[in-house]
């Protein structure tokens, strides 16, 4: 996991490593579009602007991307190996990488879904909606987020009842680890989860902001 302290140490290298690479090699690899000095990437139901002569990713409206998903995106497209999604989707802490972060899984990830949908499963598939989502038919709810355009991030949530807590699952395509490193689909996953959350318990979640108590950036 990244500490915040080493958001721009971590960034720069990134951008120092891609700037080695053939930038239309990527975007055919990763599912980019090229427009004149720009890299279009489709993230949850918009387009991100990759300006590399800027180092920087930017929203629609021109501001900036959090340095932590400019992060996780820029990581996917150097790890992005170009192979095909098997089409069969699994549970994030089941991947064999990520097995010694069940704990940051299950309190980061998978409480937070559970805390603020599993009373209200109905919301998840209509705020999903929000951010290019699709459901999936899974559990009470479920919804499928494309936040880069070659991964596949599903929510899916079990409403509770009276025997049982409300409970959570996030999943990824079987060959996940040969398109993202595996600590950043735990990244990826807590950001969607806060995102999602945010969404849900406040009219003003859909902002736009990511912001959680933890994730201040200076």
């Amino acid at each position: 996991m990244y500490a915040k302290k080493q958001y721009v140490k971590v960034l720069s290298e990134a951008w120092d490593e891609l700037g080695t690479k053939d930038w239309q090699h990527v975007a055919g690899r990763s599912g980019l579009r090229l427009e004149q000095d720009r890299i279009l990437l489709d993230s949850l139901g918009q387009t991100l602007s990759i300006a590399p002569e800027d180092r920087q990713i930017y929203e629609p409206d021109g501001r900036p991307v959090r340095r932590i998903f400019q992060i996780v995106l820029l990581h996917q497209l150097l790890q992005d190996t170009g192979a095909e999604p098997s089409g069969q989707d699994m549970p994030i802490h089941t991947f064999h990488d990520l097995m010694l972060y069940h704990n940051t899984i299950k309190w980061r990830v998978l409480d937070i879904l559970s805390g603020a949908y599993g009373t209200r499963p109905e919301l998840l598939e209509t705020i999903g909606a929000r951010m290019g989502g699709e459901p999936r038919g899974m559990g009470d709810a479920s919804v499928q987020l494309r936040p880069m355009p070659r991964v596949r991030w599903i929510a899916v949530i079990h409403a509770e009842d009276e025997e049982f807590p409300a409970e959570a699952q996030v999943m990824f395509d079987q060959n996940a680890t040969a398109i993202m490193h595996p600590e950043d689909m735990v990244v990826l996953s807590e950001l969607l989860a806060h995102r999602l959350a945010n969404m849900a318990n406040s009219e003003a979640g859909f902002s736009g902001e990511w912001h959680d108590a933890n994730d201040e950036e200076s």
